[in-house]
């Protein structure tokens, strides 16, 4: 890559449980490694992260995310949640490792 263009974009979704609660899903970081993306991010109020036609499991509260993203083409090798039934996040202004 020579430039700054965009050579893919994937996108990842959130459902909630509860549909009168609002709730988000948001990248915090990256890291790239051997022809791999790893992103993380957070999904709140007790959401289930989808991709697809996948939905994970929330354990309540934020949870914590993390994908695998080929570097060649987006594709999404997996997608996991993880969290417990309190507010898990993750740590701001650092690398994803």
């Amino acid at each position: 890559m020579t430039t700054l263009d965009a050579e893919w974009t994937i996108e990842l979704g959130a459902r909630a449980k509860d549909v009168s609660k609002k709730t988000s899903a948001y990248a915090v970081g990256c890291s790239v490694a051997d022809g791999v993306v790893y992103v993380a991010g957070e999904v709140t109020n007790g959401a289930r992260m989808v991709l697809g036609t996948q939905t994970l499991d929330s354990m309540g509260g934020t949870d914590v995310w993390i994908a695998q993203v080929e570097t060649a083409d987006g594709y999404v090798n997996w997608l996991n949640q993880v969290g417990t039934s309190g507010e898990d996040t993750l740590a701001r202004n650092g690398p994803v490792v």
